[in-house]
């Protein structure tokens, strides 16, 4: 199943990427480039969700991505992994 959170993306001191998901607490990624960083944080929402389903926690809900957007943010964007629930 394809699930789809929010995540904002910001640029760094270093000209690096790193993202956040405010709707997964501890759930972050970075990236040398913009693609690297958008391919590293469909990884860790996989890996985040993953531990979800072998630890049976609920998955968090996602909320709309005009909501989570930080206004700090270079940008934000849907990133979705898939979830296979058997």
């Amino acid at each position: 199943m394809l699930y789809k959170y929010a995540a904002n993306f910001y640029l760094d001191s270093d000209n690096s990427y790193y993202c956040k998901f405010p709707d997964l607490e501890g759930c972050f990624s970075s990236g040398e480039t913009i693609s690297e960083a958008i391919v590293n944080a469909s990884e860790a929402l996989q890996g985040y969700l993953e531990t979800c389903l072998s630890e049976n926690i609920d998955f968090p809900k996602a909320r709309d991505i005009s909501v989570v957007k930080d206004e700090k943010a270079d940008f934000t964007n849907y990133i979705t992994a898939d979830i296979n629930l058997t």
